[in-house]
């Protein structure tokens, strides 16, 4: 979700997903207007773009979220295949991530 000083109500993106997916992505971009820009951060502090528009702001939240999103799926089916691995071939953590990066190396 983000927020220009007050959080939008929550709501379902372009992408079909609703915003609110994950409680770690809450307030996680905030959207500030300086001058007669807008400018997306992230919570803690860096600056990922500077708009023209309130809506461009929002579009570039809503990309983020996805890429968010995505990252996150990805990142548990991995975690899920290197389990497979271990409790399949008896190895360790260690060298079931080494097979799965080079699966994809």
């Amino acid at each position: 979700m983000y927020a220009i000083h007050s959080a939008f109500p929550a709501s379902v993106n372009r992408f079909g997903l609703y915003l609110e997916f994950e409680s770690t992505t809450m307030d996680k971009y905030r959207i500030t207007q300086h001058d007669s820009d807008f400018i997306v951060t992230l919570k803690a502090g860096p600056t990922i773009d500077v708009c023209k528009t309130q809506d461009e702001a929002k579009q570039i939240i809503e990309i983020r979220e996805h890429e968010d999103l995505i990252l996150g799926t990805a990142r548990r089916l991995v975690k899920e295949a290197v389990n497979e691995l271990m409790r399949t071939h008896h190895i360790d953590r260690r060298t079931a991530q080494d097979w799965i990066k080079e699966t994809v190396g």
